[in-house]
């Protein structure tokens, strides 16, 4: 838009360009885009753990896993949880001998 100046005096009006490439308005929300990783991941067997609070202690013993692994947190995470909890056990365990007295 212009502006007419007392002598006629065409002049362009003081509007800020903005910056950068100019947005198409198909952009998708966070919340879109996280929710279609969520789902391309689901696809593949994989899923987000919520974050969690550890000691520094165990914080730093995971990082030295990694780092010696040559490995990322995931791969890690996920390594460590199927030895722990996810093992296979033989179902014959050794029973306590219980004394009666």
């Amino acid at each position: 838009m212009t502006m007419q100046t007392i002598d006629d005096a065409v002049k362009p009006e003081n509007t800020p360009r903005k910056r950068g490439r100019p947005s198409t308005g198909k952009a998708l929300s966070d919340a879109d885009r996280q929710a279609r990783r969520r789902e391309k991941l689901k696809t593949v067997g994989k899923a987000l753990l919520p974050p969690a609070v550890v000691s520094q202690e165990v914080e730093q013993a995971l990082a030295k896993f990694i780092q010696f692994k040559d490995m990322t947190l995931g791969d890690a995470l996920d390594r460590i949880v199927r030895d722990r909890l996810l093992r296979k056990r033989s179902g014959k365990r050794k029973r306590k001998e219980q004394t009666h007295g």
